[in-house]
């Protein structure tokens, strides 16, 4: 099971990633005179955003909305100005903390999307009513993870930049054991009953990470399939009753697509 440790690692190079792709061939950074210190943190910048990592950072308030400060230490911050999002990285909390958060965020008006708890993470995300997310996860373990603040939809860009009503409904009664996926539903591709694949965009890379583990622990362990990499997640498994899922996103700046195949068992 990919563990949050694994997916802050992945934050942190999908980040370094982007920033280097948007920066292109002018991103290269004079030794003597491009370099940014702030204490003991490194900065990286490009015309849309900057992530530093370091010893010393602070909770970047004017980005994160109306969230808290948490408790822990800040390992790294990503703000990108062209979306509105920011994503705080953080060590050192301790469970009880992390767990206090969380319902700090509910009080503030951040739920009804997905929330979770298991002997590995706690995870939680929401949508407060004036349109903005937050996704908060934790490894237990580690007692590190990430939270992340988007100013619109859970993909970072503005809410009125972005008609997020479903093209078609969730296909709620074709295999109980999936549920639906928060985000944009485009399209729903039914094959005789025996299989549906539910296309979806805007949808937020911590809530799938979630959303895998949601079908783990609803049975769907069997000849598992799992890979991950910076710019896609792929998961497939079966249950007991030979039910099948592949739960794949496609990671993009700005607007990560996914497909979600249901498939029953031969009869």
């Amino acid at each position: 099971m990919k563990t949050i440790r694994c997916f802050v690692t992945v934050v942190i190079i999908v980040c370094m990633a982007f920033m280097i792709t948007a920066c292109g061939s002018g991103s290269k950074t004079d030794e003597n005179n491009g370099g940014q210190t702030q204490g003991n943190a490194g900065q990286s910048g490009s015309t849309n955003g900057d992530l530093d990592v370091g010893q010393n950072l602070k909770w970047p308030a004017d980005n994160m909305g109306n969230l808290p400060e948490l408790k822990g230490k800040i390992t790294a911050v990503l703000k990108d100005d062209s979306t509105g999002q920011c994503t705080v990285a953080f060590s050192e909390m301790a469970k009880e903390d992390a767990q206090a958060y969380i319902t700090e965020m509910k009080k503030m008006g951040y739920k009804g999307e997905m929330s979770m708890a298991d002997e590995e993470s706690l995870i939680h995300s929401g949508k407060a009513a004036d349109g903005s997310t937050a996704v908060f996860t934790y490894n237990i373990t580690a007692k590190e993870g990430t939270i992340s603040y988007g100013s619109g939809n859970a993909s970072g860009q503005s809410a009125t930049a972005v008609d997020m009503n479903d093209a078609a409904s969730w296909p709620e009664d074709f295999m109980e054991s999936v549920p639906e996926l928060a985000g944009k539903i485009t399209d729903v591709v039914n094959d005789n009953n025996k299989s549906i694949t539910v296309h979806l965009e805007y949808v937020d890379q911590a809530i799938f990470e979630g959303y895998i583990k949601f079908l783990k622990q609803n049975g769907f362990t069997t000849d598992v399939d799992e890979s991950t990499s910076v710019s896609a997640i792929d998961f497939r498994a079966y249950n007991a009753k030979g039910e099948w899922v592949n739960a794949y996103m496609n990671i993009e700046k700005g607007n990560n697509t996914v497909t979600v195949t249901m498939e029953k068992p031969v009869q």
